[in-house]
């Protein structure tokens, strides 16, 4: 070999020995400087971290009290609005019991209608209950002709396989006849 390519050689050596020696360096110190990124980044994440926690406890304890205050709120609702209704429940029984009171002493102690005057009335012959005892005034039932075109319709036929033999116009119906033996 030439002396040229020999020295070339031996520069291309010491260059690669140069650039290993300063990749290894530059390598120690991107280490270094990962690893002091990787701990902020882990120390920032955690505070952060803790400060998400706490706000997200600090907004549940909010939620809890306003949902405790809304069921305590609906408690008094339906308390104040069961008192209302069983006011008006009282006061709908009070009205009730008082005409039930007045309707029991005009039925059964002395009213115009009582029970005790009509059976009184009717003991005394008025059946009718229109306050008039005697027969021969009272009102009569009397029983009605049809009218023709109400009548029921004779029948115009005869049914196959029948005979009047007791000469009655029903053919189907014949009064027995008796033989004596």
């Amino acid at each position: 070999m030439s002396k040229t390519g020999e020295k070339v050689l031996k520069t291309a050596e010491e260059i690669g020995d140069k650039v290993f020696e300063k990749s290894a360096e530059l390598g120690d110190k991107l280490k270094d400087v990962a690893e002091d990124l990787g701990s902020k980044i882990r120390e920032k994440g955690g505070e952060a971290f803790d400060r998400a926690k706490e706000a997200g406890s600090k907004l549940w304890d909010k939620a809890s009290d306003l949902i405790e205050k809304a069921q305590q709120e609906a408690e008094k609702e339906s308390l104040e609005e069961m008192t209302k209704e069983a006011e008006a429940l009282k006061q709908q029984a009070e009205a009730k019991a008082k005409a039930a009171d007045k309707s029991a002493d005009s039925t059964l102690g002395g009213g115009f209608d009582s029970f005790f005057d009509k059976a009184k009335r009717y003991a005394e012959g008025d059946y009718h209950g229109k306050g008039n005892p005697d027969p021969k005034t009272d009102d009569k039932l009397e029983l009605m002709q049809l009218p023709d075109d109400q009548k029921p319709k004779k029948k115009d036929g005869t049914v196959p396989g029948f005979e009047d033999l007791d000469g009655d116009g029903d053919e189907i119906i014949d009064d027995a006849i008796l033989d004596d033996k």
